[in-house]
């Protein structure tokens, strides 16, 4: 961890200055709200931590990796042009970085492949690195539940016509609700904080609903 510990802000400080210089978004939707792929890879980073913290077998993940590969895992995002290719990009981009820090060569090598990686969620329950599945999970655990709804919101205002509190509850349930019946965790930690998130938003949800049919009740 002596390399992490010594070039940590430097490299949050690097990936925020590229991140910063483009609309970092990789949604055309997301392009009309303020939303920060910078932002999202500080709470993925949390998320990541907290998966960690759980972790039953620490021994067979190399944190230092995981952590550098966490910071970098969306700056590919800059390449606005390139967005579904971010995460290999993503890697290019990291392995600049450590090769001029002068990182372990093989290393590297493992970090990139999380980066690259990192995107091909559908692979979460196969022989994995433990590391690639945690980044994975972190990054499944942002933008969802109470965010996610939030979000909602934001992009049914921000990109459609006559919006109306019936046109939200359709978002949310196109959106957030839907994604969130597909679990895709694979560690206990992970499937649990899905499950408290997946409840929160299916009760506001329902009592959203609720609250709307109400209106007709006259």
């Amino acid at each position: 961890m002596e390399f992490f510990n010594k070039y940590k802000d430097d490299m949050l400080t690097y990936v925020k200055n590229e991140l910063d210089a483009y609309e970092t978004s990789g949604n055309p939707r997301k392009l009309k709200i303020a939303y920060s792929r910078f932002e999202h890879t500080l709470r993925v980073y949390k998320w990541m931590e907290k998966l960690y913290a759980e972790y039953p077998d620490k021994d067979s993940i190399d944190f230092e990796a995981l952590a550098i590969a966490t910071i970098f895992h969306d700056i590919g995002y800059c390449d606005v042009e390139h967005h579904k290719q971010h995460a290999t990009i993503g890697a290019g981009y990291c392995r600049k970085y450590l090769e001029k820090k002068e990182y372990p060569a093989d290393k590297i090598d493992f970090v990139c492949d999380l980066i690259a990686r990192h995107s091909d969620k559908e692979c979460i329950h196969d022989d994995i690195p433990s590391d690639l599945v945690i980044l994975m999970e972190a990054d499944l655990l942002d933008d969802i539940g109470a965010q996610g709804l939030v979000m909602d919101v934001w992009l049914e205002a921000a990109c459609e016509e006559n919006v109306t509190f019936e046109s939200i509850l359709a978002h949310m349930e196109r959106f957030t609700i839907r994604q969130m019946q597909a679990e895709p965790m694979h560690t206990e930690a992970g499937k649990r904080f899905w499950a408290e998130k997946q409840k929160l938003a299916e009760d506001f949800v329902n009592a959203y609903r609720e609250d709307l049919r109400k209106g007709f009740e006259i």
